[in-house]
This record gives structure tokens, C-alpha cells and sequence, in this order.
């Protein structure tokens, strides 16, 4: 009788073996999490021109090969973009910002690492989610 890692070998080599397409390592890319949830134009517009902005800061590493999200770091993580088809939420380090729009949503008790949300369903408020997410980038440095 094989020992379990034998069989989780054997079962890992069955799979690859396999000729329907499934990949045992997926790649993830921006297009992947736009078109993942069939996000609109909007969105896309939006995602798009927040992450230009974004990444003009000095020092930003993008994140992209998450599944479920796409992250901006310096030497900590100060914002996670999570897209659905109207709508898009971006996460930043803490629930209370020089937020006169009151966009910051207090997520804290969700203890995601995360502690304030902003969901975006509109440009209109392009400049302020910036002006938040550049806040949060700063506590970073």
C-alpha cells in the first residue's frame, strides 16, 4: 500500500495528464479580474484610471496575481481592488480619512487586514477614492 504522499503524487500526476485544458497553475492578470466578473465599462474606466494615479506614487509595487484581487504595496499593503460586475471595492488601511464625502465605510469588525472599504459604482468620484487611497499610502512610508 502506497503512503499518503504517493497517492497525492500519483493524483497530481493524473491530473496533468489530462487533456480537457485544466491548467494546474492559473495566471492572473489585470484582464482576468476585470473580466472575471464581466465588470462594466464604468468600472473598467474607473480601475483603470485610479491605477495610472496610483501608480505615479514613488515606491508602488502592483499585486497582481491574486485570484481574488489586485494589490498596491510600498512596504505595506495600502489599497486591494476587488471588482463585481457593476460595482468595484476598494480597500484601504483604515476606516477614518480626511473623508469629507463620507466614502469610507468601517469594515474593521470583518478583521480582512483591511479596515475601510470604499465601493465604487460611478466616476464620479474619481478624485476623492484617490485622495483616500493616497492617504493610506502615506501611513505606509
Amino acid at each position: 500500500m502506497p503512503n499518503k504522499s504517493n497517492r497525492i503524487k500519483q493524483s497530481n500526476d493524473t491530473d496533468s495528464s489530462t487533456t480537457e485544458g485544466a491548467e494546474l497553475e492559473e495566471t492572473h492578470d489585470i484582464s482576468y479580474h476585470l473580466t472575471r466578473h464581466n465588470s462594466n465599462a464604468v468600472i473598467t474606466k474607473e480601475f483603470h484610471m485610479l491605477r495610472e494615479k496610483i501608480q505615479n506614487l514613488p515606491g508602488v509595487e502592483e499585486i497582481v496575481n491574486f485570484k481574488t484581487g489586485i494589490t498596491y504595496r510600498t512596504t505595506k499593503s495600502f489599497a486591494r481592488f476587488e471588482f463585481g460586475r457593476t460595482f468595484m471595492n476598494v480597500l484601504v488601511r483604515e476606516p477614518k480619512y480626511n473623508d469629507p464625502t463620507h466614502l469610507v465605510r468601517d469594515i474593521t469588525s470583518h478583521m480582512w487586514g483591511y479596515k475601510g472599504k470604499i465601493k465604487v459604482t460611478s466616476s464620479e468620484n474619481t478624485d476623492a477614492v484617490f485622495d483616500i487611497i493616497k492617504q493610506s499610502y502615506e501611513e505606509t512610508l
